[in-house]
């Protein structure tokens, strides 16, 4: 893993991972690799830095935006349990798929994206067949034009 990780290095990573081969220093295991790595070139504060970005993200047009935006930033945080990531999630949603998707009480992120994609679905449907839907009502209504 580490030879593959290597042959993907270029500039300032590249030439810190052949001044440790230089100095006999090569790290001998993949989590040794992968810690030398991120205390070299990560910033101390990266976390929290990533947790910020978190608290900023907001869904603000396209759904599949938002939730590949959202894997991104906590696929690189370290040690953050799953309620508060769908918590985090939810709480980021537009508001009326925010209520939605809080109303059918997920625990878990993925069904946290299940259910919010569900109903954006059921609302493009709607729109393009000019019917107002509201989840939290038994029945739909057609609007005439």
């Amino acid at each position: 893993r580490i030879s593959l990780a290597v042959s993907l290095l270029g500039g300032t990573a590249l030439q810190w991972f052949v001044n440790l081969k230089l100095k006999n220093q090569r790290p001998s295991s993949w989590n040794e690799f992968k810690e030398q790595l991120r205390s070299q070139f990560q910033p101390v504060d990266f976390q929290e830095h990533l947790r910020q970005k978190l608290l900023q993200l907001k869904q603000k047009h396209i759904l599949q935006d938002y939730i590949q935006a959202f894997r991104n930033i906590v696929g690189q945080i370290h040690n953050m349990d799953e309620l508060t990531q769908v918590i985090f999630f939810v709480n980021s949603l537009s508001s009326n798929t925010g209520l939605y998707v809080r109303s059918k009480h997920p625990q878990t992120v993925e069904e946290a994206i299940r259910e919010a994609t569900t109903y954006d679905n059921v609302m493009a449907i709607g729109k393009t067949n000019n019917v107002t839907y509201n989840p939290f009502l038994e029945t739909s209504s057609t609007v005439e034009l």
